[in-house]
């Protein structure tokens, strides 16, 4: 019984934060592709704060705007499976039926952003290279901007919160493994 439960939850909590992850993902993808190329450009306009750069190189519009509409475009699809399917009706703790929905998803997709570029503008300040560990922050920035945006349209119980935590910390470690495996990263 509670392992069902935690199984349960598990579900609800990927369900309910997977734009936000996809949004975070979005950013590396776009850019691979080079798509967009006039949105490229870095979103601190080289500006520096305390003699460094505020955000960085990495940090552009064409992510934050890709990444955004992205969140955006998958909350979307979730509403639409929401309204067809049994299973996702049971695992989805936030009610899509509502008009708040595609505000949701804006606010999963900047939120995980946000709170990426927030941990760049620490790195820079703590002297940290772009692209280098900073263990745990590498790896639940983006949950903890999306849980505090979200936040303000709903609130899902803490056990939610907490296990976004755990699921994004060990998804991101996952992840990072599997590329530095392949040769696409370099350090974990």
């Amino acid at each position: 019984m509670v392992l069902s439960k935690l199984v349960n939850l598990l579900f609800q909590t990927a369900w309910l934060f997977l734009p936000a992850w996809i949004a975070n993902m979005t950013p590396i993808l776009i850019t691979k592709l080079n798509l967009f190329p006039r949105l490229a450009g870095p979103i601190d306009g080289g500006k520096k704060w305390k003699g460094k750069r505020i955000f960085g190189q990495n940090k552009t519009w064409r992510g934050l705007i890709c990444g955004v509409a992205t969140g955006l475009i998958f909350i979307c699809l979730q509403r639409c499976l929401y309204f067809h399917s049994e299973i996702v009706r049971k695992i989805s703790i936030f009610n899509y039926a509502g008009s708040d929905y595609w505000l949701v998803g804006i606010f999963l997709g900047f939120g995980a952003l946000s709170g990426d570029m927030i941990e760049s503008l620490v790195k820079r300040q703590k002297n940290i290279a772009p692209g280098q560990s900073w263990r745990p922050w590498d790896q639940i920035d983006q949950a903890i901007g999306s849980a505090i945006l979200v936040s303000f349209i709903f609130q899902p119980p803490l056990a939610i919160y907490v296990l976004l935590l755990l699921i994004t910390f060990l998804g991101v470690m996952a992840i990072n493994l599997l590329a530095c495996r392949l040769g696409i990263k370099k350090d974990l």
